[in-house]
């Protein structure tokens, strides 16, 4: 599971949930569970939040394809729990050459936007960036 760097968020004075800062790279069972997680997340996104994190209208299938492509990269991840529930996520892609530069990608499900959610996962996503050799993240 995402194990990693586990804390709980404070947000407007109440505990929302947890943010998680995790290389997303297992093997075997574990990986599959996260890939399930990230895959179910997408899923749950309505066509705005697609649209918003895509810039494109993806079907289910598209999506799945997306996770299944991106997940095998050489990507990580880090995400918003609540309740054990995947509610938010930044990815981060190499995108320079000799993964001097990252691209960070966000989606966060509706109930959740509005909360400084992003906020605090851009801050961590930048965070997690530097400290593993990115010059930079945009």
């Amino acid at each position: 599971h995402f194990a990693h760097l586990a804390h709980a968020e404070v947000i407007a004075g109440q505990a929302v949930g947890q943010l998680v800062i995790d290389l997303f790279r297992h093997e075997g069972h574990e990986g599959m569970q996260e890939r399930e997680q990230l895959m179910s997340h997408l899923l749950r996104l309505g066509p705005k939040g697609r649209y918003s994190r895509f810039s494109a209208t993806l079907n289910d299938a598209m999506v799945a394809a997306y996770v299944i492509q991106t997940f095998s990269a050489s990507n990580f991840y880090v995400g918003f729990f609540d309740q054990d529930i995947l509610r938010g996520v930044v990815e981060i892609h190499d995108m320079g050459p000799n993964g001097q530069s990252a691209e960070l990608a966000f989606s966060i499900e509706l109930g959740w936007r509005g909360q400084g959610v992003g906020a605090r996962l851009f801050a961590a996503a930048v965070a997690a960036a530097l400290a593993r050799g990115y010059a930079a993240a945009q």
